[in-house]
């Protein structure tokens, strides 16, 4: 259930006793004790569904799952109280694959279905190694092959005579050719999992690192949430993400994330000729904070926003957003605090690199600063060998004016005095005028070139492609280069109509002071 709000997990919900009331509205698989449905809710939205009977033995958790045991047959009587049946736990999960048919076809199941037995106990090797050859022989046979054509082909006798022991005991519950594709779907690797205890301990562990402070208070209710949802009365809704993230006192999903980046798409961007620079000064001066300045409309966030091309294959750059689109200031939409920094940082490592989510940040700055030493450690020993991890700090001069304004310490004081593992660097972009506000004395510095000739010419032509080579040489020159007020001057002799000679004289060397308002496609 926890890896509903795994970061990048596409799993959607988690049903316990059957499957979800849509796909099962008369109860009908009663083998199922737990169905996991990815990419939708339903068996026709969904990418991919796990069905799992569960078998657990507190007296016997070494006896293993041979093939006897598998076929053993045993009286079941059903909780609504009707006759009882003789079956076995394979006929049982041959009975799951049955009743998809009524809802899928062949190839669709073949396609997003496995059909699993989990048990803390072990599986035989011989069996699972005879099941697996079949399913592999059963995901390319041709059309009316059946168990003569499977058991010919199985050429270890030992494997044949498992599958053929698994077919009797299945018995007239499934045909020939649906026998077959039963076993390609059929998974044993799940038993010999982790006992009852051991699990509970992960739980526990868990809910430790997603809310600090509340550990066996999250976990109960984790519990409890699972004990709702397998009661008779249970609508079967399923768990959800938003379930669990309420079960741990998340009221809103989105404070995950509270200060999210808000930066426009970027449309075939011109290359930023800082991000190079940038990448080589990171990679020289590993553990360390850098900073990269530049004038209004140099580039910065571009730079940052394409520094991943010029790092070791693998790496990771997370990028907090100082400027949010405008609103730093904003009473709500703070950027500046450490809470919300340590908060998103973490959380975007999380969905980056699968460390540990922050659910409930800690109260104390001091807490929530070791809480976030963790995450880079975490994150970095999920990294490729030779990748690096980069925290880009973008517009970090508008995190420091806050936090003046404001009459706060802000994050940036925090972040430059906190210990980095020797694989992860820090950059802060700012104005060149603001670097001493950052608070990073000693620390080394990139100054981001303009636009060269070769590039501004490709920016104008984007525009203008009948621009001669004289156009674009008075065009860089006139605009020094500077990608915003390159795109202020093409984007307003677009809309204007204006010939060449108005958009030259339009040009201006660096954009107005409050010009960051402006979200250019290209440049930004």
């Amino acid at each position: 259930m926890l890896e509903l709000i795994e970061p990048g997990t596409d799993k959607t919900v988690v049903v316990i006793e059957g499957l979800s009331h849509v796909d099962d509205p008369d109860e009908s698989y009663e083998a199922v004790d737990v169905a996991e449905y990815f990419g939708g809710d339903t068996l026709e939205a969904a990418s991919a569904v796990n069905l799992s009977q569960l078998k657990y033995s507190t007296k016997h958790p070494g006896t293993a799952w041979t093939v006897s045991r598998l076929c053993e047959k045993r009286t079941r009587r059903p909780a609504n109280g009707g006759s009882s049946s003789t079956r076995s736990v394979i006929a049982d999960l041959a009975g799951v694959y049955l009743q998809l048919l009524k809802k899928l076809d062949r190839s669709e199941i073949q396609r997003k279905v496995y059909i699993h037995l989990v048990s803390n106990q072990p599986g035989n090797p011989l069996v699972q190694e005879a099941v697996a050859s079949a399913a592999h022989w059963a995901r390319s046979r041709r059309p009316g092959e059946g168990r003569p054509a499977l058991l010919k082909a199985l050429t270890d006798p030992q494997h044949a005579d498992v599958v053929k022991r698994l077919s009797d005991a299945v018995g007239q519950v499934l045909t020939s050719e649906q026998f077959c594709d039963f076993l390609a779907v059929l998974d044993l690797s799940r038993t010999g999992s982790l006992g009852r205890a051991a699990l509970a301990r992960g739980v526990r562990a868990r809910a430790a690192s997603l809310t600090p402070g509340r550990d066996d208070e999250s976990a109960l209710r984790l519990f409890e949430l699972v004990r709702r949802e397998a009661l008779p009365e249970s609508t079967r809704r399923g768990i959800r993400a938003e379930d669990v993230l309420a079960a741990l006192g998340l009221a809103d999903p989105l404070d995950l994330y509270p200060a999210s980046a808000r930066l426009t798409p970027l449309d075939n961007p011109l290359p930023a000729p800082g991000a190079r620079v940038i990448a080589e000064t990171l990679l020289a001066h590993p553990g360390a904070i850098v900073v990269a300045h530049g004038p209004a409309g140099a580039g910065k966030t571009t730079a940052i926003r394409q520094l991943g091309d010029h790092l070791p294959s693998g790496s990771v750059v997370t990028l907090f957003d100082c400027y949010g689109g405008g609103e730093y200031l904003s009473s709500g939409e703070e950027r500046h605090t450490p809470q919300r920094f340590i908060t998103q940082t973490i959380n975007d490592l999380a969905r980056q690199c699968g460390s540990p989510f922050l659910i409930r940040p800690p109260a104390a700055d001091e807490e929530l600063w070791r809480r976030l030493g963790r995450a880079l450690e975490d994150a970095v020993k999920a990294l490729d060998p030779g990748a690096v991890l980069v925290l880009a700090v973008d517009a970090a001069d508008n995190a420091a004016f806050a936090a003046h304004k404001r009459g706060d310490r802000g994050f940036l004081a925090g972040l430059t005095g906190l210990p980095l593992p020797s694989r992860a660097t820090v950059v802060l972009t700012t104005r060149s005028h603001r670097v001493k506000s950052l608070d990073a004395s000693g620390a080394p510095q990139v100054e981001l070139a303009p636009f060269d000739q070769t590039t501004s010419t490709a920016h104008m032509r984007r525009y203008r492609s009948d621009a001669s080579p004289a156009d674009a040489t008075a065009f860089h020159h006139r605009t020094d280069g500077n990608p915003r007020a390159q795109y202020y001057a093409l984007t307003q002799a677009e809309t204007n109509k204006w010939e060449m000679t108005a958009l030259l004289e339009s040009c201006a060397r660096t954009p107005s002071p409050c010009s960051r308002c402006c979200l250019s496609r290209h440049c930004r």
